[in-house]
């Protein structure tokens, strides 16, 4: 067997040297799509899912206030119902990824004493060792 002496010509070694320079960029291009894409298309869906969160959230506390009220005596008929948690979810809102519906929902004391959604509707959110809570006109803690 020969040892291998290669004296091909230099134009067919130039162009095999470019046809691999040009996959690898066009590979390099596709990558770089591929990515921006599926990158896109995962920052919509984590944005939608802390939209649901937020509403299931929101939804959530509005039927725990509507529970505790009946525990309370309030009486509400069946048809009021959803009325009243539609207007607890018009009141709620989101701040920093929180839903704010309450004083009670406010997680620092900053936030509290600010109080930027007026979440204490008939009063005023007040600060305490437990946490936030509404301070009525009459200084009587809900």
């Amino acid at each position: 067997m020969k040892p291998f002496n290669y004296k091909g010509n230099k134009k067919g070694m130039m162009d095999d040297l470019f046809d691999l320079l040009f996959t690898v960029i066009v590979g390099f291009f596709v990558f770089f799509f591929l990515n921006g894409v599926l990158e896109q298309s995962a920052r919509g869906s984590v944005d939608v899912s802390q939209q649901q969160l937020a509403r299931f959230v929101a939804e959530a506390s509005a039927v725990t206030q509507l529970r505790v009220a009946v525990q309370q005596g309030k009486e509400f008929p069946p048809e009021r119902v959803a009325e009243h948690v539609e207007q607890e979810l018009a009141k709620s809102s989101v701040i920093a990824g929180k839903t704010i519906a309450r004083c009670e929902d406010y997680e620092t004391r900053l936030d509290c004493q600010q109080d930027v959604l007026q979440a204490g509707s008939d009063g005023r959110c007040r600060w305490k060792k437990t946490g936030c809570e509404t301070q009525r006109a009459r200084g009587q803690l809900q």
